[in-house]
């Protein structure tokens, strides 16, 4: 019943800046995809001007859509879509946490990775930059981009005292490259 009533009222309501209507429906506890969706996609348009209140709501309907996402791809999306606003509001930490998730459900997923360095940059988390660097580097196809993305990685890792893996993704990194 409430996600008919949030459907018709996502329906009717029209274009404007004024959240307090979606922000009810995600306070009872609406979790109509479509409503959440509409609900973000105007919070989102306030937070890029600075909102910080409609940059939590957006966040909040983000995290209640990803509980009912239909299938793998959907999360992805959302964690990736949730990481970005996480870092947009400070919160680093539960971004990197959003990206982590992302990359355990597809461990080729750009999006996340290229969150979770700049999340990585700005945390000076080491391990989750040689997340995001080994991730970018098996995704691009470029021999020599590789290698250096698996080299930085690799130096990562032997900072962080990890040696075994640092050789393992230097293997990896000549294997792609050899000049490298």
């Amino acid at each position: 019943m409430l996600s008919a009533l949030a459907s018709l009222v996502a329906w009717t309501l029209p274009e404007g800046d004024d959240l307090a209507p979606w922000d009810r429906l995600l306070a009872l506890g609406s979790r109509d995809a479509v409503v959440l969706d509409d609900l973000t996609r105007r919070a989102r348009a306030k937070a890029v001007f600075g909102d910080r209140r409609a940059l939590d709501v957006a966040i909040a309907a983000t995290r209640r859509r990803l509980e009912g996402a239909a299938d793998d791809t959907e999360r992805i999306v959302l964690r990736v879509d949730l990481a970005r606003m996480q870092q947009r509001a400070g919160a680093l930490r539960e971004a990197a946490d959003c990206c982590r998730e992302a990359l355990a459900i597809d461990a080729s997923s750009v999006g996340a990775a290229l969150v979770l360095s700049q999340v990585a940059s700005e945390l000076g988390d080491r391990r989750a930059a040689i997340l995001s660097a080994t991730t970018l580097g098996e995704a691009t196809r470029s021999p020599r981009a590789r290698a250096s993305l698996l080299c930085d990685a690799a130096d990562l890792s032997a900072a962080e005292g990890d040696i075994k893996g640092a050789a393992a993704l230097l293997e990896r990194a000549l294997d792609s490259d050899p000049d490298a």
